[in-house]
């Protein structure tokens, strides 16, 4: 279980009054330390070359196992797997860094919006499903802003990854929402009183049902 996740259980046994102010808290202490760039002066593309660095090391390692257990040589197909295993916990700790520098700079929780660019698929939505989780709990704001982007930076360009799986986690949830920015940006139900700071149009909120 991460710290946020844990933070937040603390939270659910709490009256309803004080599960606002500790999820709050909790939600603002747990982006803090889990979501704080240790390096001052590094990007996020140096973050996701070393994070491929070692994938492909690990690919490497792995597949060198696998051609010494084949030739019969166990010992060595043993110590490069541990080497292969090595080199992806690695990569998994560059891609939490990357995490830490895209949502460490970011408060979710005072301004009701939550910026995915520069995450992944998977780590976008579980981001999302924090930012959900923390407000479902505080219940301030009237609607949030989920920034996803339209896809003009993924792989094939103007082919969305991380919107379409967003989109999928909020209608799962039962949530009400609806696309603004020119699709760049979704906006759900809050189920608060406070307006968030910025401009996101007129409209009113439906239930989507595609995904």
């Amino acid at each position: 279980m991460g710290i946020l996740q844990s933070c937040l259980g603390r939270c659910l046994g709490r009256s309803s009054s004080a599960k606002a102010e500790a999820s709050s808290e909790a939600y603002s202490e747990a982006y803090s330390e889990a979501y704080s760039s240790s390096e001052t002066n590094e990007t996020l593309d140096n973050i996701r070359a070393q994070a491929q660095y070692h994938y492909k090391k690990r690919g490497e390692l792995l597949s060198a196992s696998q051609a010494a257990w084949k030739k019969g040589d166990k010992g060595e197909a043993h110590d490069l797997s541990v080497k292969g295993k090595a080199e992806g916990a690695k990569a998994a700790a560059m891609d939490s860094r990357a995490v830490a520098f895209v949502l460490g700079k970011q408060s979710p929780l005072k301004s009701g919006q939550i910026d995915l660019h520069g995450l992944h698929v998977k780590e976008a939505t579980k981001a999302v499903s924090d930012f959900l989780a923390a407000h479902g709990l505080s219940r301030e704001f009237s609607e949030l802003l989920i920034i996803t982007g339209a896809g003009h930076h993924s792989k094939r360009h103007d082919h969305p990854v991380i919107r379409p799986a967003v989109e999928a986690m909020l209608t799962e949830g039962k949530h009400k929402w609806k696309e603004v920015h020119k699709r760049g940006a979704l906006l759900v139900e809050g189920g608060g009183k406070r307006k968030i700071d910025v401009n996101v149009g007129d409209g009113h909120f439906d239930k989507h049902n595609r995904v």
